[in-house]
């Protein structure tokens, strides 16, 4: 456990004050039943190791003393624990730097949070954790301060705007002794960004287990007050917080959670949840079928796969091509060149670069898969990386003609 001191400053009608957790909620040496912290980081992964530091070592909450924490992010996705980022999202935007991809400890589906976004986490005793009663106070702080807003809490624990439009989400982690619930609000948040990040190029063909999110309208709250703004949002709750238990004037503490001298061990936590270990390893098995079909001489012929993936690597690869498009020992070489590679489109080249390497072929064809190896931007996802080197196949058959046991061959443009 751990405790440690820190300075206290007013602003702007409350009391904030820099630096420890565990002394948060003082006045005047009187200790109260609850505290506020607010993350100064935006960084999603810092932020979710502040909330699991807290939740596994801080002494306050471990007391079952209640805390609020406040934070907010810079663009990113968020996953529960159980879901697959493939089927939730657009890995390839989210990878080409668009926003941001985590694994949250707590369950429930997928949300967008970026600077327009409050998020808030109710840590409290197992046997004091309420969910419905954490979003009804949100509800009535929220009415308080901004009465244009008519907010419901809906039978999903959502909170819907107008009783139709979704501008919460909310999960939870509960444990032994203590548990925590953690919402997001949409004050003006992009949806734009939001709506194109949160689209799978998946959907067909993948089978899995995993928690699947349910889709639902959404709405910022300054859409429908444009006084809204996060910081009044956060302010506004947190005044309630306070009132709701018993404290006169609320104290909110400005805390780091980069900073490993007041939360020692937090930088373990925060490598692992920002690892890929950790966001995709941990993905429920799953398989992804697909199949296509190729005109050939004026016929058409079909290509299928299927691959089987595991704890985020590829258990097992089905690859089915016509015969005379591909050669039976190069087929088997490359299914095999694919079997525990995690499912990730740098490993699988690499696996194809070891291939071209052990496999025998005359100097012309490994010079020229090397060329085709080389336009390695596109292979963004392990299917188009594999439908590219099929179809190249496809083409450069036409132009194929034996020479000497060898190949000889003409690159396409």
């Amino acid at each position: 456990m751990h405790r440690s001191c820190s300075r206290r400053r007013e602003l702007a009608g409350t009391t904030q004050r820099d630096g420890c957790p565990s002394d948060a909620g003082h006045k005047g040496g009187a200790r109260t039943g609850f505290r506020i912290l607010q993350s100064v980081s935006t960084d999603v992964h810092e932020n979710l190791a502040l909330e699991d530091w807290l939740y596994e070592k801080d002494d306050d909450v471990q007391r079952r003393r209640r805390t609020l924490l406040l934070w907010r992010n810079g663009p990113c996705v968020v996953i529960g624990r159980h879901q697959n980022p493939w089927a939730e999202c657009d890995v390839r935007l989210v990878r080409s730097g668009h926003a941001t991809l985590a694994r949250r400890r707590s369950g429930g589906g997928t949300v967008y949070h970026d600077l327009g976004n409050v998020n808030l986490t109710f840590f409290s005793s197992r046997t004091g954790y309420d969910r419905a009663s954490n979003l009804r106070s949100v509800v009535s702080a929220l009415g308080d301060a901004f009465p244009r807003l008519a907010l419901t809490v809906s039978p999903r624990h959502d909170l819907l705007l107008d009783g139709r439009y979704k501008v919460s989400g909310t999960a939870a982690k509960v444990g032994g002794k203590v548990a925590y619930h953690h919402l997001t609000l949409l004050g003006s948040a992009d949806t734009i960004a939001m709506s194109r990040l949160l689209k799978s190029s998946h959907t067909n063909g993948l089978r899995s287990r995993a928690t699947a999110s349910v889709p639902a309208q959404v709405r910022n709250l300054c859409d429908a007050d444009n006084s809204v703004s996060c910081e009044a949002l956060s302010f506004a709750i947190a005044r309630y917080y306070a009132t709701q238990h018993g404290g006169a004037q609320h104290i909110i503490e400005m805390v780091d959670p980069s900073d490993e001298t007041t939360f020692p061990g937090i930088a373990k936590l925060h490598d692992e949840l920002s690892g890929w270990e950790w966001i995709y390893g941990r993905t429920p098995e799953f398989t992804i079928e697909q199949e296509w079909n190729v005109p050939d001489d004026g016929d058409e012929k079909r290509i299928t796969f299927c691959l089987h993936v595991k704890r985020g690597q590829i258990q097992d690869c089905k690859l089915h091509v016509p015969n005379e498009w591909l050669p039976t020992s190069l087929l088997d070489a490359l299914i095999h060149s694919l079997i525990g590679v995690p499912f990730w489109p740098d490993n699988v080249f690499l696996a194809l670069v070891n291939l071209k390497d052990t496999c025998k072929r005359t100097e012309e064809v490994k010079h020229n898969w090397e060329i085709d190896l080389a336009i390695k931007g596109i292979f963004v996802l392990l299917i188009q990386l594999i439908i590219h080197f099929l179809i190249n196949y496809i083409i450069l058959k036409k132009f194929v003609r034996c020479n000497g046991g060898g190949f000889g061959m003409l690159l396409a443009n």
